[in-house]
């Protein structure tokens, strides 16, 4: 069972924010893990270039009671 929200905001022309939140829940056997997943963004656009940095956090990753992963990614696309 999944479940998926997320809200995105444009701050400006160039510049938007964006939080996302899921929710998957794995039976096995008679017992239940519930992985929750949170990120928030940043984007700025200029012209061809997009800046994006996402901090994302996952608690009982790949459905392991206890297992937390954190990450950050900062990209940089160029379109010409």
């Amino acid at each position: 069972t999944n479940e998926y929200i997320g809200i995105s905001y444009k701050i400006s022309d160039d510049l938007s924010v964006s939080y996302n939140e899921m929710e998957s829940r794995k039976s096995n056997n008679s017992t239940d893990v519930d992985q929750d997943f949170d990120s928030i963004s940043l984007s700025y656009s200029m012209g061809g270039m997009t800046l994006n940095i996402a901090d994302s956090d996952v608690s009982n990753s790949a459905y392991n009671v206890g297992r937390g992963v954190d990450a950050t990614s900062v990209s940089l696309a160029i379109a010409f």
